[in-house]
């Protein structure tokens, strides 16, 4: 298996904001939201960004603390 892996994919209201739960070599998950500035730029839907884009919100050995972390950083409810 190559790592990271993407285990999911957030986007924030109307558009605004991106972020991305990886899955690591060492186990753990790492929560990525996209950079202030770059959110602000982005019009579309298409989320083309390099991960240096990406700023690193948590790491936890579980997914929901990452998933809360992200969630709240957007301004989505976690479900």
């Amino acid at each position: 298996m190559m790592f990271p892996v993407l285990i999911a994919e957030f986007v924030g209201p109307n558009g605004k904001g991106h972020g991305m739960i990886l899955m690591r070599e060492d186990g753990e998950f790492e929560g990525l939201v996209l950079r202030t500035e770059w959110a602000v730029k982005q019009e579309h839907a298409c989320w083309e960004h390099r991960i240096e884009d990406y700023e690193v919100c948590a790491v936890s050995e579980a997914l929901p603390p990452v998933k809360e972390m992200i969630c709240e950083e957007l301004g989505l409810d976690v479900d």
